[in-house]
Formats: structure tokens, C-alpha cells, sequence
């Protein structure tokens, strides 16, 4: 017994030296912390690409409004032109020679008297 006593001590210290070997080698990793410094530039970044994504939004909306506003006057314009087109043929027919002369006699009972026609030059 007194040569396994010995050994078993022996054990028993190679043990506890690993042990504490290992509790020595094993250290935790340091976390990085971040600065309030580092917070105040990371909230302030984040609170840029916000208002540029507000900005651009904005923007959007107020070209599309733009863009609907002048498809609408264009829309306007065209009914105008094709309005005023109608009137103008309208006018034309209306003011033709032969149906003056054939309102004068129907409605007014006028007569064309080619002897008092005169030429102004």
C-alpha cells in the first residue's frame, strides 16, 4: 500500500494541475461594448437614411401629382381643340353663300336683284 498511496497522489496532482491549467488557460473573450459615442453615431445614421427616405417618398408623390395635374389640363386641351374644331366647321357651313341666299327668301322673303349689287373695291 504504501506504493499506491504515492501513485494516487500523484494522480491526484496531475489531475488538480490540469485542472487549474485549464482554469488559467481558458479566459473569457473581452465583448466589445459599445461607446456611447459609437450609439449617438450609429442613431444619428439611422435618423439620415429615415428623413432620405422621407424625402424621396415626398418627392415621388409630388412628381406624380405633377404628372396627374398636367394629364388632366392635356386631357382639357384636347377636348377644346376638338370642340373648337367642331365649331369652326359648324361655322364655316353656316356662313356658306347659297344657304344665306336661301335663308333670305325662305324666312325673310327677301329677293336677290343682281341690279343693286355693287362691287366695293
Amino acid at each position: 500500500m504504501s506504493l499506491a498511496a504515492p501513485k494516487l497522489q500523484e494522480k491526484e496532482n496531475v489531475q488538480r494541475h490540469r485542472y487549474e491549467a485549464t482554469e488559467v488557460d481558458i479566459q473569457p473573450i473581452p465583448r466589445k461594448r459599445i461607446t456611447s459615442g459609437e450609439k449617438i453615431l450609429w442613431i444619428m445614421g439611422i435618423v439620415t437614411i429615415f428623413v432620405m427616405c422621407l424625402t424621396i417618398v415626398g418627392n415621388g408623390a409630388a412628381i406624380y401629382n405633377g404628372t396627374r395635374q398636367v394629364s388632366q389640363i392635356q386631357d382639357k386641351l384636347d377636348n377644346t381643340l376638338s370642340t373648337n374644331s367642331g365649331l369652326k366647321t359648324q361655322i364655316t357651313q353656316l356662313q356658306a353663300p347659297g344657304r344665306i341666299i336661301q335663308f333670305a327668301k325662305d324666312k325673310l322673303g327677301m329677293t336677290l336683284n343682281v341690279n343693286n349689287v355693287k362691287d366695293v373695291k
